[in-house]
């Protein structure tokens, strides 16, 4: 009897058993199939699958972070003569371009609008990383926030010249022709901040470990000249070089001399309004480095005086500004910093000094602007009546979540600056 009862009790353990390792198993497959579809779902709604939807498989790369405010000048008063202005990109338009070497240049639409140089009003816009992987459907991602999620219309892109011009008269196109059909397709406006001399074009006995400028003007002159015909009335703003006032970024065999980069400026700004008046031309926005002894770095105020001795405001639309901010608000001086014991960094509170401030910052440049417009008896134009304001050219201060409560102290700055 006893016998019997145990076989029947391991006859049900064994179907309980068999039973819960079938739902185990039947809720695992049903998991997994959902989890998979969930995922081929989502990454063929972002363009991320290959085979499903055709489209080439690539992780998005990092988001853009760095923001830049802009205050375009007014519209010039002279043009070269046969010169097609830039015009605002087309809203709707390029199709995208394989994510190759291109043959093309990308295409826009009518080029009859407001040139923007002719809007003073205040303007922000951001930095943004070209798609490292070269899809075009990542670059189209981050176009698609500046425009429809932050709703700017302006935006940042470094050309690498070297990159871009490894060798002498062999153009690899491939990096902006994409970044310019994507601008175009959602209608935003670019800065290009033109840079880094490639090899060939350096002075004989030149660091070549640190970026520096080219022995000849002309080099540059031409790589410039070259974006404007490949891309005309698509590009709306141009920054000649980057931070000169440090040997990082201008190591030359003939120092840190604002006279040597005002002659390039003079060469580049001559060039590009023959070919399209309505450009913004920008001078390199210095480094606020806060060091100077003239050989690694000059102080960007001291710079700033030379650059202007040296001619700097007849070739410009806008001066350029860096601030990297720390700490402190967009209105606070560098000398008037409040107490805050509970800060991190100390910089601003414990070694006070003007490049930790943003309005010092701003107000310095544009009180040296005038008061150097005033000393000649002029309006704040420079040689061919163009009206000169402020632009700043990055904007570290100002993180993304900052920019809407920052906004209107900001607006109200520049209206006084400017």
């Amino acid at each position: 009897m006893a016998t019997a009862q145990t076989s029947v009790q391991r006859t049900r353990l064994r179907k309980q058993l068999r039973g819960f390792v079938i739902l185990w198993l039947g809720i695992t497959f049903m998991m997994g199939a959902c989890t998979f579809f969930a995922i081929f779902w989502v990454l063929g709604e972002t363009g991320l699958v290959g085979a499903a939807s055709g489209r080439n498989f690539a992780l998005p790369t990092s988001a853009p972070t760095q923001a830049v405010a802009i205050i375009p000048t007014a519209l010039p008063t002279q043009a070269a003569q046969n010169a097609q202005p830039t015009g605002e990109p087309a809203t709707e338009g390029a199709a995208v371009a394989e994510a190759v070497k291109s043959t093309e240049a990308p295409t826009q639409g009518p080029t009859n609008t407001p040139l923007p140089v002719s809007n003073t009003s205040f303007q922000p816009g951001i930095q943004v990383q070209y798609s490292l992987d070269m899809n075009p459907k990542n670059e189209d991602n981050w176009m698609r926030e500046v425009s429809q999620k932050l709703n700017l219309r302006w935006f940042k892109h470094q050309v690498r010249w070297e990159d871009t011009e490894p060798e002498k008269g062999k153009f690899d196109w491939s990096i902006l022709d994409m970044v310019m059909t994507s601008k175009n397709t959602f209608g935003l406006n670019i800065m290009m901040s033109i840079v880094t001399a490639p090899k060939w074009a350096r002075e004989s006995g030149a660091n070549l470990d640190k970026q520096g400028p080219p022995a000849d003007n002309a080099d540059y002159v031409n790589f410039v000249s070259q974006i404007l015909k490949r891309y005309p009335g698509q590009v709306q703003a141009i920054e000649v070089w980057n931070e000169e006032n440090i040997d990082r970024e201008w190591s030359s065999t003939k120092g840190l001399k604002a006279e040597n980069y005002v002659s390039l400026l003079k060469d580049t700004y001559t060039a590009v309004k023959a070919i399209d008046p309505g450009i913004v031309v920008i001078s390199g926005a210095l480094s606020p480095t806060g060091f100077n002894d003239g050989v690694g770095a000059w102080d960007d105020y001291i710079y700033l005086d030379q650059l202007i001795k040296a001619g700097l405001l007849n070739y410009v639309d806008c001066v350029g500004v860096h601030h990297n901010g720390y700490n402190i608000g967009p209105d606070v001086k560098w000398d008037a910093v409040p107490p805050d014991p509970k800060a991190t960094f100390r910089g601003p509170f414990d070694n006070p000094h003007h490049s930790w401030s943003f309005y010092s910052t701003l107000q310095t440049y544009a009180n040296k602007v005038h008061w150097r417009m005033v000393s000649k008896s002029c309006a704040l134009r420079n040689l061919d009546g163009h009206q000169l304001k402020i632009w700043v050219v990055f904007l570290k201060a100002l993180n993304l979540p900052m920019i809407t409560p920052c906004k209107s102290k900001l607006i109200t700055l520049f209206r006084r600056l400017t």
